[in-house]
């Protein structure tokens, strides 16, 4: 589970998760949780514990893999993060050659 989805399932707003883990901003929280940034060890560690292990190390893995790859974030289908023509655009986009 990603923190995003964790934050989501504990109804948590960005603000409300940045106060629960320490952080300077909802900004902050917001790159943290969706992946855009990648979350140092210690907070790692902190998040791991807060969640009783629902989010783990290889779901930050996955998520930053997942991001710099541009896929869709992972946990979820492509279907719940494309609109259609992005899904679209993904769908022709898998096998062109750069």
């Amino acid at each position: 589970m990603t923190l995003d989805e964790w934050r989501r399932r504990e109804g948590l707003s960005f603000h409300a998760l940045a106060l629960r883990f320490g952080l300077s901003s909802a900004t902050h929280a917001r790159r943290y949780a969706i992946g855009a940034v990648e979350v140092p060890a210690e907070m790692k560690e902190r998040v791991i514990a807060e969640t009783c292990g629902a989010v783990s190390l290889e779901d930050f893995h996955q998520q930053r893999l997942a991001m710099s790859q541009g896929r869709p974030s992972y946990g979820r289908s492509c279907k719940q993060e494309c609109t259609s023509a992005a899904q679209e655009h993904h769908e022709t986009s898998k096998g062109a050659v750069a």
